[in-house]
């Protein structure tokens, strides 16, 4: 994965359908890298293809520890400087 520590980037919950995916979408046409984390690593492999800038982290927030996991990863080369809960 690219570095993209200088770049803003959105971190986004519940991107799979809905008014995750329209968020991830209008971010990344905003120049943003996105972070998108959603149950159904099939959907946001598909979406990361689709979305430029976006980049795919399945997970169920509802799990305490792969939440947490998860989020590491995201910072290892990420900086969020949005969060959006979905």
């Amino acid at each position: 994965m690219e570095n993209v520590l200088g770049k803003k980037t959105c971190v986004i919950t519940g991107v799979g359908w809905g008014t995750g995916n329209a968020i991830a979408r209008k971010f990344a046409s905003s120049g943003y890298s996105v972070a998108m984390l959603a149950r159904r690593g099939d959907r946001l492999e598909q979406l990361e293809s689709e979305i430029e800038n976006a980049h795919a982290f399945p997970c169920d927030v509802t799990d305490t520890t792969a939440l947490k996991e998860t989020l590491k990863k995201i910072t290892k080369d990420f900086r969020a400087s949005v969060c959006c809960y979905s």
